[in-house]
């Protein structure tokens, strides 16, 4: 459900790294709202607009049960990008992000809350960043039957593809674009490695 920036609240990696310490969830899944950059919707734990913002709806804890994927809700933090609003996705598997299309500076914060949560969240911390702690929604879609060539009329691609930018600009899948980014950003990074240390 669309609501409002009001309904929000705007959180830090330092906040976010607090509450996966205190969570209990035991994956992550990667999403785009398929709305503009700064139109936002509960159905998701973290939203991430344009400028990188990272927002939480009121009331929301990363141990909430939001409907984010299909099936797929209990244990699993929603985070999505705000964006794609018109996007379109090709027989062939090539992709139009359309006139909002995710930017450099929110394939960079999922990047990074990718990787502390799965460095801070006790189930996720024993495996970091891998396929098992952090899926896209169209990963996950492909593994139950409602993805690209399913047929499904409620078929989901989020992130199939993302620009891999900063890096070197070519479409690749998106999931392994934010496993590699996050993966960097544990490592790399101390605003995230510092955040990420028992």
């Amino acid at each position: 459900m669309q609501i409002s920036r009001e309904d929000c609240k705007l959180v830090t990696l330092t906040d976010i790294a607090a509450e996966a310490r205190a969570c209990s969830a035991h994956t992550i899944t990667g999403h785009w709202t398929a709305g503009r950059y700064k139109q936002y919707f509960n159905d998701y734990h973290l939203l991430i607009n344009d400028e990188g913002e990272i927002l939480m709806p009121n009331g929301v804890t990363l141990d909430s049960v939001l409907a984010h994927t299909y099936g797929r809700n209990t244990g699993n933090i929603g985070v999505s990008m705000c964006c794609c609003l018109d996007a379109i996705i090709y027989r062939d598997g090539s992709v139009n992000f359309g006139s909002v299309p995710p930017t450099f500076a929110q394939i960079d914060a999922m990047a990074k809350i990718v990787a502390v949560i799965t460095k801070c969240a006790p189930k996720m911390a024993p495996f970091g960043v891998t396929a098992n702690t952090f899926r896209t929604h169209s990963e996950w879609a492909e593994m139950d039957g409602y993805g690209l060539y399913s047929g499904d009329a409620d078929m989901r691609w989020d992130l199939i593809k993302l620009e891999d930018l900063g890096a070197d600009e070519y479409t690749k899948p998106g999931g392994d674009v934010i496993r590699g980014k996050a993966i960097w950003h544990t490592y790399n990074d101390p605003d995230v490695y510092n955040l990420v240390q028992p």
